[in-house]
């Protein structure tokens, strides 16, 4: 599925996208001569010349060539940390004000986007600056647009970074939309700052066009496609009914724009959505209506030739779901509104399996003489926008889950007398395959970890129940079955304490990492528990890890060998010390490589995009762990407000403010850490 892929922009408002989805852990790089003067070169604050050094990448001696892994790995060792560059811009940081944007990367981290704000803040002024990463240095200058700024990006390409602020008109009661585009590569200003009425929705991936939504009469929506360094418009403003009522979604190629407009909260309508063609700005067919309000986001198949809308209508005991598949080349609505009893809220939007050949569908009913819910399960085939089978009902309120290949939904239910129902379905016929099974006791399947709880196959399935014992404390039981045939693999796994963000890893889904938490009233103190097991066997491998702490999130490499995990302490009752805590998981032994005790239990962690560097920030402390050894690369320095990563691991940036009466600062420090 490709709902925000190409005009949104991808390692900036992906929001940090770079940072927790990382991709394989990396290999060192080879040694050559080449590599060696590149790494030279990187040492000393020149990698920006490492591109077209004139050295060929001839082979070394096999003892220069341990000689200079050892090398690396000291210098890995002594320099993690340095600050290579420092950048101080007028202003309070504008991460520390509401609603404001964050430091933001291009996609190959080679450029920051930093923003800061000056006072006061009843007259504004937004100062963005660009700061090349590899060697520290600010490019171009500080750009100066007056308004609290409230969007920032990169272009997907990375070539141009759009700095969008908002200020009131007094004069005219209306507020201002503002907006800049800087060259990414220089740092200066292209054109002029735009002034408009209504907000930005996207920019595209060479940042030549912009989508601009502003409120109408009665109410509608007017929409505009601008060149944000000139303001001039593309085609003729297109206006819809309703409100904006979800973000513009792009096709993955960039050529065409989704737009849903509902009613007002709280009062009946109907949703409405216009596709439109970026490049002219002009209407592509006709509106397309669907009574409610408007299911979520929309969603675009990965080639763009169809889109997904969804809208429901209704109270939470008669409601109605509606669901329509588009054609964005010609804006037509394909084949006809499929229809499900039940409201749409709470199942989120509408999903796309692997092909995009389905999009499968749910909703709940509430059933007002029992008390009770059910939840009913639709396949549709986009290609011919019809549904596939019939739609399926299922007690509880439960999210039935996607198999990675796309060929089956697994849906895990409760049933009456203390036992669990796990039913599989057909994507290509819309059926259930076989006779649902039952199994003893009350079981679901873990929502966190972005739903990884059914193997590729959709065969194996992640089963988890919470036991209560004796003594008042929580158990979590962990079983690995066939979603077919019920049988189970191997033997219950129990461990202590409650579950929280399970899911599947490894690339072929042969390990599961399970995690718990527990609550000590006595010492007002949480224990955060980790397992891996072998879902082939069902059995655990290496040992179970123990953080102090209730867990403050999960980062796994995109291969997911690697996993850190983050639990924070207050610790009031015993030491008195509060700590973050992180450690580094081999998900593929079920050991532990590495851990850090920072002071503080207000830290965060970000992971590069390549998963070799973990930055662990508290504000007052900031470390580096290599997550491929587990050891902490140099040594523990001071902390800031924002951290960034870059997708390679070579830099960070750490955001400070500087206090200064009147005229406050901000600083930005680039460190070298690999």
């Amino acid at each position: 599925m490709a709902s925000l892929a190409t005009l949104q922009p991808a390692a900036s408002e992906a929001i940090g996208a770079g940072q927790a989805v990382a991709t394989a852990v990396a290999s060192p790089a080879p040694v050559t001569l080449n590599t060696i003067v590149t790494d030279v070169l990187t040492w000393v604050g020149l990698g920006t010349l490492t591109p077209s050094v004139p050295v060929p990448a001839w082979p070394v001696p096999s003892v220069i060539d341990s000689f200079w892994l050892a090398v690396r790995d000291l210098h890995r060792r002594i320099t993690g940390g340095v600050v290579v560059g420092t950048v101080t811009i007028a202003g309070q940081p504008s991460t520390g004000l509401a609603l404001s944007p964050r430091p933001v990367l291009n996609a190959d981290g080679t450029r920051a986007l930093i923003t800061t704000v000056t006072t006061p803040l009843s007259n504004p002024t937004t100062r963005a600056a660009v700061i090349d990463t590899a060697s520290g240095i600010q490019a171009g200058a500080t750009v100066e647009v007056p308004g609290m700024p409230v969007k920032t990006l990169f272009s997907a390409d990375g070539s141009r970074a759009v700095v969008t602020t908002s200020a009131y008109d007094s004069t005219t009661s209306t507020y201002l939309t503002r907006m800049a585009v800087i060259d990414a590569a220089s740092g200066a200003q292209i054109g002029n700052t735009v002034t408009l009425t209504g907000g930005l929705q996207l920019v595209n991936a060479d940042g030549t066009r912009a989508v601009i939504t502003s409120a109408g009469t009665n109410p509608e929506t007017q929409v505009k496609v601008i060149d944000p360094t000139t303001g001039t418009q593309f085609g003729s403003t297109v206006t819809l009914p309703g409100n904006t009522s979800s973000p513009a979604v792009s096709s993955a190629d960039g050529s065409r724009v989704l737009i849903t407009t509902g009613p007002s909260f709280g009062e009946a309508g109907t949703t409405r959505a216009a596709v439109i063609d970026l490049h002219t700005g002009a209407q592509i067919g006709s509106t397309i209506a669907l009574l409610g309000h408007t299911l979520d986001l929309p969603v675009f198949s990965a080639d763009g030739s169809r889109a997904v809308i969804g809208a429901t209508e209704g109270d939470g005991l008669a409601s109605t779901t509606r669901v329509a598949v588009i054609d964005p080349g010609t804006g037509t609505q394909i084949g006809t509104t499929v229809t499900l009893a039940g409201t749409g809220y709470g199942s989120g939007a509408p999903r796309l399996n692997a092909d995009d050949s389905r999009a499968l569908v749910t909703s709940h009913v509430q059933v007002a003489a029992t008390g009770t819910e059910t939840t009913v399960v639709a396949v549709i085939d986009t290609a011919t926008g019809m549904q596939a089978g019939s739609a399926q009902t299922f007690a509880g309120f439960v999210h039935p889950l996607l198999s990675a290949d796309g060929t089956h939904a697994v849906v895990v239910s409760p049933v009456t007398g203390s036992s669990t129902q796990v039913a599989t379905i057909d994507l290509a016929t819309g059926t259930t395959v076989g006779t649902p099974i039952t199994r003893p006791g009350t079981w679901y399947m873990p929502l966190a970890g972005q739903l990884l709880s059914v193997s590729a196959d959709g065969r194996r399935i992640l089963l988890a129940s919470d036991v209560t014992n004796p003594n008042g404390s929580h158990s979590t039981q962990v079983a690995i079955i066939d979603a077919i045939t019920g049988a189970q693999t191997g033997t219950t796994v129990t461990l202590a304490g409650t579950e929280f963000g399970s899911r599947l890893v490894s690339t072929d889904g042969s390990r599961a990492v399970i995690e718990t938490d527990t609550y000590d009233g006595a010492t007002s103190i949480n224990t955060n528990r980790l397992a891996v097991i072998d879902i082939t066997t069902g059995a655990q491998i290496g040992t179970t890890t123990t953080l102090t702490g209730f867990r403050d999130g999960s980062l796994f490499s995109a291969d997911t060998s690697r996993l850190v995990i983050t639990a924070l302490s207050s610790n009031f009752v015993t030491t008195g010390v509060s700590t973050t805590q992180v450690a580094v998981i081999n998900t593929e032994t079920g050991n532990q490589v590495g851990s850090l005790t920072l002071n503080t239990a207000n830290g965060s962690t970000l992971l590069s995009a390549n998963g070799t560097r973990a930055v662990v920030n508290t504000g007052t402390q900031l470390a580096v762990l290599d997550t491929v050894t587990g050891a902490q690369v140099g040594a523990t320095r001071t902390g800031g407000s924002y951290d960034l990563v870059t997708p390679d691991g070579t830099r960070a940036l750490v955001v400070t403010p500087v206090p200064v009466l009147f005229n406050p600062l901000t600083q930005v420090d680039i460190l070298q850490i690999s």
